[in-house]
């Protein structure tokens, strides 16, 4: 079904075509006046057809299909308490007018009259038995649904959160003004029909306001007479907007363009590749963002193989990309569009949320803005904003600012004396009026409340609708008191961290806050057990042969062989047993006076799904000898070292360089290479290929063809652990899986707008390693880590696993 307002409101170039309403003069006569009315409507000038159709009734009552086409013309132009006004004369006649119910209830509606309208709905439900009656249904089902929502928001007459400003007659016309754009917190381009045909302005705000706008110069030569609805890519290195004109038909149609900005210079803008720009359809409100090094441009239209009326659609390109190389446009599929229309999308990356305006899913006006969480893949369940950024009226084209505490819609609603018709569209700004949870509490140590903790670091975690979670703040707190600002209907996480105890978190959401208010929740942190080195004792030669047991499993028995491996550097402390029997040696407390078999602990890499942390025992093999020297007690920490030519080919392809040394991973603990030496002396951080050469010590040759890379180059498929995303860096707290791999941070943006870093721990070239180290990982304190998988280096989006997902 398409909407009756398609055409105006989503391409709003051609209502700018008539300068004013024209308005009959007392001496044509009526059938004159029909006549007028008539051709008005052919030229899509419904709102002189309606003035036109109206005094015509006026003198003729009788005349109920005039007051018909009244009110269908007064609708279309958007003045719905007239529409209702001439729907009411006719309400009766249902047999002629099949859908008159169905007008006069959208007029109700969209003038606020919620509950005079539902009877209406309910009403033409009931009898009408037109051919659309499927898509009828639907759409009346959406509207009361959407008239009940209404009067349940004012039936609870919350504090609203948003504060609604209409903007200064500065900005907002007689016209259409729409498409805003914040480019910065006091600058905002925007389009306007003020001169009769749509055009791009620039105004800014001082001291006294809102400043006369401006045309900017580089939109001096345009191919068609009509261009607004812009957007700029996040570099500002282009621009992209619509240029529409009239078909051959008579027919408004719009095409994306983009302007390319070249060493600080606009260019021509050129019209996006007919693929794009689909012959016979409608192409326009192009909002562009950058996602994982793709440049994602998202656009309503018409096209063909759409959902339904205008639909949102997007493609890509590979970001800073100067060719036209776009991906086949792609639907965002049913559960943003629907058979009604859906438009002016705009994408908010940070919090990872798509707002739109809808009148296909049920609203409280006509056009209604809706979010939805997600990503292009996938979709959450579009959300109505509700009162005030929604009205009885036609509401869209939601942005935000860059602090997104601010933004801007573009509405029709009435504004008190500064907007007294509906009939045209002002911009709006909109700031938060964020109400205030302030959540606090003390730090203790479990068991003893009187024992409050310093050092400890908490952090302020947001939990997306998708489960996806972004840290907003980390603090280190000193007094034992940890306090937090939280904002409205928002889900949080609180974690606390400190050294010497286990982390602890727990989660609030607050939905149910009307107010500002104070929410206190203690959080007692239970102390880690102390690991007490154990020291090697003295056994009587000859010995039973070392075997490896994984620890915090409790095995009462442990079966050896026959014969004894090399010596090798323990990597765990060599904890002492007393009891000998056979084959079979039984483990309990050191008694260091009887003879005793040493066991070797090594760490279990994923504990296998429902052991519980008592899987059986099983026998790995031996290290080959370490050839550093090591002390009695050594670091568990402590990485290996081999030697260079001691190497296997797989394990150097497994090479990577860490601050200039190189290491490559064995059973998930790392093992630094001796001998290996860069040619050039420079550092790779990464994976690298070395090879042997005949003489003098063991380089890497960059410019091989098998085995040569670039610094800090990284190719193909490898995968990394996230351990956290923090505002800042602090290296001590990642001492304890240094021996895992290598850390590395990388630069993001949390959805508040604040610069983070993720902490990886990187690289592994298999899958299956990642996973056996993140089962270590997990065990040491990061129990929230997971794998994010890298393509050349790039991160993949949705690619992250947990050992939920595998079944650890």
């Amino acid at each position: 079904m398409r909407h009756q307002l398609l055409t105006i409101l989503c391409c709003l170039f051609m209502t700018g075509l008539f300068a004013q309403v024209q308005k009959p003069s007392s001496d044509i006569s009526w059938r004159k006046r029909i006549s007028m009315a008539d051709e008005f409507v052919q030229k899509n000038d419904h709102a002189s057809a309606a003035v036109f159709y109206e005094s015509v009734f006026n003198e003729k009552s009788n005349k109920l299909e005039i007051a018909y086409k009244a009110g269908e013309a007064f609708l279309k132009s958007r003045n719905y308490a007239a529409a209702a006004k001439m729907f009411d004369a006719v309400k009766n006649e249902r047999k002629d007018f099949p859908k008159v119910l169905f007008h006069y209830a959208q007029s109700l509606k969209q003038s606020g009259d919620y509950k005079a309208s539902i009877p209406l709905f309910e009403a033409f439900a009931s009898n009408y038995q037109g051919d659309d009656l499927k898509d009828m249904k639907t759409v009346v089902d959406n509207e009361i649904i959407g008239a009940k929502y209404a009067l349940q928001l004012r039936n609870e007459n919350g504090a609203a959160d948003v504060k609604m400003e209409h903007l200064s007659r500065m900005v907002n016309s007689d016209k259409k003004e729409f498409a805003p754009i914040p480019f910065v917190e006091n600058l905002m381009y925007f389009s306007s029909m003020s001169e009769g045909m749509g055009q791009i302005f620039r105004s800014e705000r001082g001291g006294g306001g809102w400043d006369r706008p401006e045309k900017p110069a580089i939109f001096k030569s345009m191919e068609k007479p009509h261009f607004g609805h812009g957007s700029f890519t996040p570099d500002r290195k282009a621009f992209y907007f619509t240029q529409c004109d009239l078909d051959n038909n008579g027919e408004l149609r719009c095409d994306i363009y983009v302007m390319p900005r070249v060493n600080n210079a606009w260019k021509k803008a050129i019209r996006l590749p007919d693929y794009v720009n689909e012959d016979g359809s409608t192409t326009t409100q192009p909002y562009v963002t950058v996602i994982d090094g793709k440049e994602i441009l998202f656009f309503a239209s018409n096209r063909k193989n759409g959902v339904g009326g205008m639909d949102i659609w997007y493609t890509t390109r590979a970001e800073g990309a100067t060719d036209f190389n776009y991906s086949i446009p792609v639907n965002l599929g049913t559960m943003i569009n629907t058979i009604s229309d859906d438009i002016t999308p705009f994408y908010d990356k940070i919090s990872e949320v798509l707002y739109f305006s809808s009148i296909g899913h049920p609203g409280v006006g006509g056009l209604d803005v809706f979010s939805s969480s997600g990503s292009i893949e996938d979709w959450s369940k579009p959300k109505n904003l509700g009162f005030p950024s929604n009205s009885g009226a036609d509401d869209y084209y939601y942005i935000l600012g860059g602090s997104r505490e601010y933004g801007y819609l573009v509405s029709n609603r009435l504004e008190g004396t500064k907007k007294e018709y509906t009939d045209n569209d002002d911009i709006f700004q909109f700031e938060k009026k964020e109400i205030e949870v302030l959540i606090k509490g003390s730090i203790y140590e479990e068991g003893n409340d009187s024992k409050l903790l310093d050092a400890v670091t908490v952090g302020l975690i947001e939990i997306n609708e998708n489960g996806s979670e972004n840290v907003l703040e980390t603090k280190l707190f000193n007094d034992g008191e940890y306090f937090f600002r939280l904002s409205p209907k928002k889900k949080y996480k609180i974690e606390a961290t400190r050294n010497g105890y286990e982390a602890k978190y727990f989660e609030i959401e607050t939905d149910n806050f009307s107010g500002n208010s104070d929410f206190t929740q203690n959080l007692a942190l239970e102390k880690v057990e102390e690991v007490v080195e154990v020291e090697e004792v003295a056994v009587a030669a000859p010995q039973p042969p070392t075997k490896r047991v994984r620890p915090g499993q409790n095995p009462t028995t442990v079966t050896s062989t026959e014969n004894n491996p090399p010596p090798v550097k323990p990597e765990y402390p060599v904890i002492n047993n007393t009891e000998t029997t056979g084959e079979e040696v039984a483990i309990t407390e050191p008694e260091p006076a009887q003879p005793e078999t040493s066991i070797e602990i090594i760490e279990d890499p994923v504990v296998a799904p429902g052991n519980g942390g008592n899987a059986a025992i099983e026998e790995t093999e031996e290290y080959p000898p370490v050839q550093a020297p090591y002390e009695e007690t050594i670091d568990p920490n402590a990485p290996q070292q081999r030697n260079f030519d001691d190497l296997s080919e797989m394990e150097i392809r497994r090479i990577f360089y860490v601050d200039g040394k190189p290491y490559f991973r064995a059973d998930g603990v790392l093992v630094e290479v001796l001998g290996l030496v860069i040619n050039d002396g420079s550092m790779i951080d990464g994976p690298i290929k070395p090879k042997r050469t005949e003489s003098g010590p063991t380089e890497l040759t960059k410019i091989d063809d098998n085995f040569g890379l670039q610094p800090n180059e990284e190719t193909g498929v490898n995968y990394k652990i996230q351990l956290v995303a923090v505002s800042e860096y602090k290296a001590r707290k990642y001492k304890n899986v240094e021996n895992l791999g290598a850390i590395q941070t990388e630069t993001t943006t949390s959805r508040e707008g604040r610069t983070v870093q993720r902490i990886m721990l990187t690289p592994f070239q298999t899958l299956d390693e990642a996973k056996q180290t993140l089962g270590r990982v997990n065990g040491l304190g990061f129990e929230r880590a997971y794998i994010v998988k890298y393509v050349d280096g790039i991160r993949v989006k949705n690619s992250k696993i947990r050992l939920s997902s595998f079944g650890g």
